[in-house]
């Protein structure tokens, strides 16, 4: 659901926040600003962040469901987009990959009032996906933050590496100085 303002409504809720002392006009151009001093203002940005928030959440899910060997990493803005939650199933956690997937499927879009897409692999088709240059796995998951488990972009450099071939031998034909 969309909330559209009037301009009429806009000006009233900055007044109300100057009135508070959360925010400062300039009453000749009309231009408000934020009170960074003001005892509120930290918490209540904190607060309208999800992202970290997120974070926290669902780190706090997956040390409650799966095992330490399994990567939980986050991806995305947040915002239109939505966020994306990238689960690596350790050895022995394929049930529970699965759980904590089913249950940040459903607790995702309610904490962040969006879209979000959680996908769980197993590490052989991380690294199917690295060789074969998979965009989602350049693009995003390179980029992703690690919340819980063995760091993702650890993971994908050693297993990039991997597919690197070894430069060729060459060996000294030419002696110098005997």
């Amino acid at each position: 659901m969309r909330a559209t303002l009037s301009r009429q409504r806009v000006k009233k809720t900055l007044d109300d926040l100057v009135a508070i002392g959360l925010a400062t006009r300039d009453t000749d151009r009309s231009v408000y600003w934020l009170n960074d001093s003001h005892v509120l203002t930290a918490p209540l940005l904190e607060a309208l962040d999800a992202r970290p928030n997120a974070f926290t959440r669902i780190k706090a899910l997956a040390s409650e469901t799966v095992g330490p060997y399994t990567t939980v990493a986050v991806y995305g803005s947040g915002d239109e987009e939505g966020l994306g939650v990238l689960i690596i199933t350790g050895a022995g956690d394929e049930g529970s990959s699965t759980e904590l997937a089913e249950i940040l499927a459903r607790v995702l879009p309610r904490m962040l009032s969006g879209t979000s897409r959680v996908e769980v692999i197993q590490p052989t088709e991380l690294a199917d996906r690295i060789k074969q240059r998979n965009p989602t796995a350049l693009n995003n998951w390179w980029r992703s933050v690690t919340v819980f488990g063995p760091n993702l972009a650890d993971t994908m450099i050693t297993i990039y590496r991997s597919t690197i071939p070894p430069a060729p031998q060459t060996t000294d034909t030419h002696r110098t100085g005997e």
